[in-house]
């Protein structure tokens, strides 16, 4: 009886054994990944962040912003530098009629 006592426990301690072993192995498995994700992530950002200097750096050297950049709102026309009613003055002001003689 002794003996099947001890084959019983020894027999519960390997299966105890690799049950342990795989959910060990899967924990590490995760907080190995979350690491390497989190450095992948550092790495793709500082990839960004270095290519978006060198395009400012590229763009600050190439003449007027009107030139280089159409924009999203950008309708071809120079930029003004009048607030919107003083441009509206300029506006009404090339769009004056020409007087009638006669």
């Amino acid at each position: 009886m002794a003996d099947l006592l001890i084959w019983l426990v020894a027999a519960l301690g390997a299966v105890g054994g690799v049950v342990l072993g795989r959910v060990w192995g899967r924990a590490e498995g995760e907080r190995v990944g979350k690491r390497e994700a989190e450095r992948d992530a550092m790495e793709d950002k500082n990839r960004r962040v270095e290519s978006g200097r060198d395009a400012v750096r590229d763009g600050r050297g190439a003449g007027d912003p009107a030139d280089r950049s159409a924009g999203r709102r950008s309708t071809g026309a120079p930029p003004c530098s009048a607030s919107p009613p003083q441009r509206w003055a300029l506006v009404m002001r090339a769009a004056r009629p020409t007087p009638r003689l006669g």
